[in-house]
């Protein structure tokens, strides 16, 4: 919280353009990110020195605190984010502030208020009205007020109307209403009617309800029904359902299939592996797992990778720049070698696809391609170096599994 939002507010303005005495060339924002941090430390600092003041500064305060920081700071381009450091300047500009307050002579203190007026009363149809009357309200002025009234009866089908009393309504006051009556009966396909009974429906009424009745069987390819039993069907009810069966390895090609059985959704094919993992550009040196091979089944040359792209998607932000390698052990270049994005690198394919990109286990004796086990990790090793903000590469991979 703020002691006085309009003094922190004086002081980024005083030393935000005191600082800049020459021309400004950058249009980046990044640029100005430490210097902007370090202005809010100091006016946090400064309004922190300062009570706060009932009824908040006068204008006269507001431009001699911010006329004080624009001098000081003037000229010097504020870069430290250590508050500590800002001590003995913050101490000498409140100083000089509170030393020069008392001279000042546009200061709420000077300001005559009205007396206090007497409230007028006020009727049901009365219109807003900004009044004339040089006082003030006290805060624990009374308007006239008409008594209350007593209200007439209702019942289920009566209109709105405004009322001709000139009273108003007691917080207690009670209509004369209609008793409550028993509902009827509900089965499917009701349509909904309003009733002809002159009664109300209690809030914890009943109606009578159908039973709860037994699901059906249901096996793949059963076309939706509404069913004509006339029960309800329970919220914990069951069908029976098929038991699920083992998938079948038929390489890349699709096929509906002949047995009524579900998959489990930790069922495996024989099909071409494609992965697809998305890098975003953060501080730090970081190795991320973008893929393992399945450990099931078993042994060597259970998986060959045929190719490894890597694409900038999400353009570098910052004055940095990051290093990017892919291998097979957590910091390894077996995939792709070694390869730098910065801010001015095109979004597109940045390795991968050139045969200088490639690591030392994508060879030329097979073919650009690597083998590898079961339970085969890969990793993603990014170095960011510099102020690094945002961005992203995607990694791809195409690969084959051998489960036979």
């Amino acid at each position: 919280m703020y002691n006085n939002p309009a003094f922190y507010d004086a002081v980024i303005a005083g030393a935000g353009g005191g600082a800049q005495t020459s021309w400004l060339h950058s249009s980046d924002p990044s640029v100005y990110t430490r210097f902007k941090v370090s202005v809010e430390i100091l006016a946090m600092g400064i309004d922190g020195m300062i009570a706060p003041i009932v009824g908040g500064p006068s204008i006269s305060q507001i431009q001699l605190l911010q006329s004080i920081t624009q001098a000081v700071t003037s000229g010097r381009f504020l870069n430290n984010l250590d508050m500590n450091q800002y001590d003995s300047l913050i101490q000498g500009v409140v100083t000089l502030f509170g030393t020069l307050v008392p001279v000042l002579t546009n200061m709420p203190a000077n300001v005559v208020v009205p007396g206090y007026g007497m409230p007028g009363a006020s009727v049901p149809g009365d219109t807003a009205a900004v009044g004339s009357a040089p006082t003030m309200a006290n805060s624990a002025h009374r308007h006239a007020m008409l008594p209350y009234g007593m209200p007439g009866a209702c019942t289920p089908g009566d209109t709105a109307v405004i009322g001709a009393v000139t009273a108003y309504a007691n917080a207690a006051h009670q209509h004369a209403m209609a008793p409550f009556a028993p509902p009827g009966a509900c089965t499917p396909g009701d349509t909904a009617a309003t009733g002809t009974t002159g009664n109300f429906a209690d809030a914890g009424h009943r109606h009578a309800m159908l039973g709860y009745g037994m699901p059906g069987a249901c096996t793949p390819g059963d076309a939706a029904v509404i069913g004509a039993a006339t029960a309800y069907a329970n919220a914990a009810h069951q069908h029976t359902m098929l038991p699920f069966g083992n998938p079948i390895s038929v390489g890349n090609t699709n096929s509906q299939g002949v047995k009524n059985e579900y998959a489990r959704s930790d069922h495996q094919h024989a099909l071409d592996a494609t992965v697809t993992s998305r890098i975003t550009f953060s501080p730090g040196t970081r190795s991320v797992n973008i893929y393992t091979v399945p450990a099931l089944p078993t042994g060597n040359g259970r998986f060959v990778l045929t190719r490894c792209i890597a694409r900038l998607s999400g353009a570098l932000i910052g004055s940095g720049f990051v290093t990017i390698s892919i291998g097979s052990t957590s910091g390894g270049t077996q995939v792709i070698l070694p390869f730098i994005v910065n801010s001015s690198t095109s979004l597109g394919v940045v390795a991968g696809e050139a045969v200088a990109t490639l690591g030392a286990n994508m060879t030329t004796a097979n073919a650009y391609e690597a083998v590898y086990a079961a339970s085969q990790s890969f990793y993603a090793n990014i170095t960011a170096s510099g102020i690094v903000t945002d961005g992203y590469i995607d990694i791809y991979m195409y690969g084959l599994f051998l489960n036979t």
